[in-house]
């Protein structure tokens, strides 16, 4: 992939600002309380005006006026922080947030270069975090989850740097620190802690003859090299979470009364059971199945709504590569694919335990490390080597050592960053995809993103049609079959993709002898289906005559198949009908991957990927309007909601 560092910092800095711009967009409308806003919001003011003391004789624990006691004061004290800047308003409440959010996309460039991505790739998983809706929505309102969110993945990086920059103690205590405040701000920020450790194993130092060491000598070096990564990781955090109350000390209580607020916090946590119209089971978030309405109102045929709601082909996508990629990693050897796949594992599948009343947003730390597997992903597909660095990129070889053969020795300019192959640099001519690969990537990325933003609707409503409503009529049970067959079918054809070798990139050969005919046609048809999607929707006059051409092409030869696929067996059965059609349905899907698996067709798979990216963005530019409470038709309001559950 073309990789120019100039051109990917740009980027980033564009990413960011366009970001910043969505984030604090009219951060002030609402302008009244929304959702927990009324919990928070209001125990941030109640923080400021230092009303936390002993005030109920009967509940002496309870920290004064504060009614979000269940949870540490971390969270609420940058609340305060807002407030005291900007005042008791909307702004000043949702301010902290919104800095949250912005610092989060910050970190997840460096964390993707960190955990063994090359720049493009980790530049597309900013691109992905950025289009996440759920981390548009969770920083504009006033909660716990996004500071959860912004010190796990900090944490994260941290570790990572404490491990690959030559294990300076700095990194490790910025580490405990942010896991620290992740505790002290909800009890399941302790998940960003067990990932920290979990990498701090994987990334542990082995010394030479380590692996023909007995497992007595290992155990004993693991033993002395514990104590700082323990104390740092464990102990700095708990006494963050203690430090937490600092307030609530002062302001009256006692010891007795803080270990009776804790064993309350427990009963609450773990064992509230509550019914709520958006409650939802874990399993069920990635899969983006109940998101949660933190605002609604429609008055004159316009609604304002504000839905804490995943990025659908994002969070799809995720769920394939959660699992795919650990076979992957498998098959090809690489330790570096299942680390974004673990980190996701270990933040996300805790939850599956609880037996709690929960919600879609609790997905809020965990969704910017789903924009990192899903960039892995991509990387896998297209055959990067994604290998996770377990020391100091840069440290060079000792000078008066001469390599075996007496070879040059290795300078640190000649060692590539973060976990890019080790080796003589090649010539960067071999290295740049070609400039029709890099144009034909930016044309399929565009047409995606207008395909998505322009047809939702449409594409939807055939969809549901085709794969749930008409098999339906017949039985639920024959439409969940087509529902599982074709996610099944799909998840094939990502795997059949994902598992073919690349394409290697070498000196860039003549235009016409590297690149097929079938692309010049390719990409003639890609634009020209672009500019058809532009001109039907966005230009009345001509999208109807687009809609009248096409009807009458198509009409005739969907009539035709109509009668042979479904009026010639309906005649004899229902089932028989139903039967001839999802046999017609798996041919086709076979003779898709089929033709997607030949080795001619390889390349295939990078310009479906970007196809896709687009349509990912593009879902994000889609539902916009009603993340940051924007005026829209009750007509266009339904045509977004493909789902009964989203409504």
């Amino acid at each position: 992939m073309y990789d120019n560092r100039r051109l990917i910092i740009i980027a980033v800095v564009v990413i960011l600002a366009l970001s910043a711009g969505v984030r604090f967009y009219h951060l002030g409308t609402p302008k009244k309380k929304i959702f927990d806003e009324v919990y928070y919001a209001k125990d941030a003011k109640t923080i400021l005006k230092g009303r936390v003391g002993p005030t109920d004789k009967t509940f002496p624990w309870e920290p004064g006026k504060e009614v979000s006691w269940p949870h540490p004061e971390w969270g609420k004290f940058l609340i305060a922080g807002g407030i005291l800047l900007f005042g008791d308003n909307a702004v000043g409440w949702r301010f902290a947030s919104a800095l949250a959010g912005l610092l989060i996309l910050v970190a997840v460039y460096p964390l993707a270069r960190r955990l063994g991505l090359a720049p493009v790739w980790a530049l597309l998983a900013l691109v992905l975090a950025a289009a996440d809706t759920l981390g548009i929505a969770q920083s504009r309102i006033a909660t716990l989850d996004i500071f959860v969110g912004l010190w796990t993945v900090l944490c994260l990086l941290f570790t990572l740097r404490y491990a690959q920059d030559g294990r300076r103690m700095l990194w490790l205590v910025l580490a405990g620190v942010a896991g620290g405040l992740a505790l002290g701000t909800k009890w399941s920020g302790a998940y960003a802690l067990l990932a920290a450790l979990v990498l701090l194993f994987l990334l542990r130092n082995r010394p030479a003859g380590d692996a023909a060491a007995g497992a007595w000598p290992r155990a004993l070096r693991a033993g002395r090299a514990a104590p700082a990564p323990l104390a740092l990781l464990v102990v700095l955090p708990i006494g963050l979470y203690v430090a937490s109350y600092w307030q609530y000390f002062t302001a009256g209580h006692t010891w007795a009364h803080w270990r009776e607020l804790q064993r309350q916090m427990w009963q609450f946590n773990l064992h509230l059971h509550a019914s709520h119209n958006y409650a939802s089971l874990a399993p069920t978030w990635i899969a983006d199945y109940r998101p949660v309405w933190y605002y609604f109102v429609r008055e004159n045929n316009v609604v304002h709504g504000i839905v804490s709601i995943g990025n659908a082909f994002l969070w799809w996508t995720a769920l394939v590569c959660l699992l795919v990629l650990p076979v992957l990693a498998l098959l090809r050897r690489q330790r570096g694919l299942v680390i974004a796949p673990l980190l996701v594992a270990i933040v996300y599948f805790p939850w599956f335990l609880t037996t709690r009343t929960s919600f879609m947003y609790y997905m809020t730390p965990v969704a910017p490390l789903l924009a990192v597997l899903v960039a892995t992903g991509y990387a896998a597909a297209n055959g990067a080597d994604v290998r996770l660095p377990e020391h100091p990129p840069w440290v060079p070889a000792e000078p008066d050592t001469e390599p075996a053969g007496g070879g040059p020795s290795r300078r640190p300019e000649d060692v590539p960053p973060y976990g890019e192959p080790v080796g003589e640099p090649e010539p960067r001519r071999a290295r740049r995809a070609p400039v029709w690969e890099r144009r034909r990537a930016l044309v399929l990325f565009v047409a995606g993103l207008a395909v998505m933003t322009l047809l939702w609707y449409p594409i939807g409503r055939k969809a549901k049609a085709v794969f749930w409503s008409l098999p339906q009529a017949v039985s639920p049970a024959l439409a969940w079959g087509v529902v599982v067959t074709a996610a099944v079918l799909a998840a094939a054809a990502v795997i059949g993709i994902s598992l073919l070798p690349p394409l290697p990139y070498g000196e860039p050969e003549p235009r016409r002898a590297r690149r097929a005919p079938v692309w010049e046609l390719g990409e003639t048809l890609v634009l020209f289906a672009a500019g058809v999607a532009v001109m039907t929707l966005l230009w009345h006059p001509g999208g109807r005559k687009a809609r009248t051409v096409f009807w009458s092409l198509s009409h005739p030869i969907g009539r035709e198949a109509k009668a042979v696929f479904w009026s010639l067996p309906q005649a004899v059965s229902p089932a028989l009908a139903w039967g001839v059609v999802v046999t017609a349905a798996v041919l086709a899907a076979a003779a898709v991957i089929g033709i997607l698996l030949l080795p001619p067709l390889r390349d295939l798979r990078r310009q479906l990927l970007w196809l896709w990216l687009g349509a990912t963005v593009g879902w994000c530019l889609v539902f916009l309007p009603i993340v940051l409470s924007l005026a829209i038709s009750s007509k266009h309001f339904y045509r977004l909601m493909w789902f009964a559950s989203w409504i």
